[in-house]
């Protein structure tokens, strides 16, 4: 259930991280072509898409450690190890 949860709160999230991506970069390209300075709105701007990139990795950290995928791997190492998939990340 909580896995299912966080998937969809990671997916919906990326729109937000889209969504501060375009912000920002729309605020510094103004702000350059326009040879503007540097506004607290701009500083807002970057630093709002810089948060929602963080929460994106959490989640997608978060997820990696929980994903029932993962969980069936490491519980069955010897079964999966020769594997293509598997083998990559798998051993280290």
């Amino acid at each position: 259930m909580f896995y299912t949860i966080m998937l969809t709160l990671h997916n919906l999230w990326r729109w937000v991280v889209v969504l501060t991506a375009a912000w920002a970069l729309l605020r510094a390209w103004s702000g350059w072509l326009g040879k503007g300075p540097w506004t607290k709105a701009d500083h807002q701007a970057g630093m709002f898409f810089t948060i929602s990139l963080d929460v994106q990795l959490l989640g997608g950290l978060i997820l990696a450690f929980i994903s029932p995928i993962l969980q069936a791997a490491y519980g069955d190492l010897g079964a999966l190890a020769m594997q293509d998939p598997f083998r990559f990340f798998l051993t280290g």
